[in-house]
């Protein structure tokens, strides 16, 4: 049986070193949560701090994990999914490593396999916004 506290690799295709989630918090039809605790050696920390594309990463594996999650839940196959477009994107603060964030994500539109999502994360308190984006996410469903 599929649960929340199951591996988040059970509901992701990416593997180690690409993890940029670590616990799935919630997932529904209407939105996923994701935490993620920023390692001080990983391959998108640079400086010190999480760069761009690991928080855009962090988004989209919250996306997968959501989808994933429902999809093992009515007995199918995780499918593959890929980053088409992102747009809107602000960083509003940087992430340093060490630090933990929460990712939320909401399903805007859904047609033909192409998926519109909102993203936000926050800060490991999740009083403070870090970034927010939308990103197309294109979805090929198994089984």
């Amino acid at each position: 049986m599929i649960s929340l506290n199951s591996a988040v690799t059970d509901f992701i295709p990416q593997r180690a070193p690409f993890i940029f989630i670590d616990r799935l918090v919630k997932a529904d039809e209407q939105m996923t949560k994701t935490e993620f605790s920023v390692p001080y050696q990983h391959i998108f920390v640079a400086d010190g701090q999480l760069i761009e594309e690991g928080l855009i990463e962090n988004m989209a594996q919250t996306a997968a994990a959501g989808v994933g999650y429902r999809q093992l839940s009515e007995g199918r196959e995780v499918g593959l999914g890929f980053i088409g477009a992102v747009q809107k994107m602000i960083i509003h603060q940087a992430v340093p490593a060490g630090s933990s964030i929460y990712t939320v994500v909401r399903e805007e539109t859904t047609f033909a396999g192409v998926h519109l999502i909102s993203a936000e994360v926050y800060d490991s308190q999740e009083d403070h916004l870090i970034a927010n984006a939308q990103l197309k996410i294109f979805l090929k469903e198994n089984g």
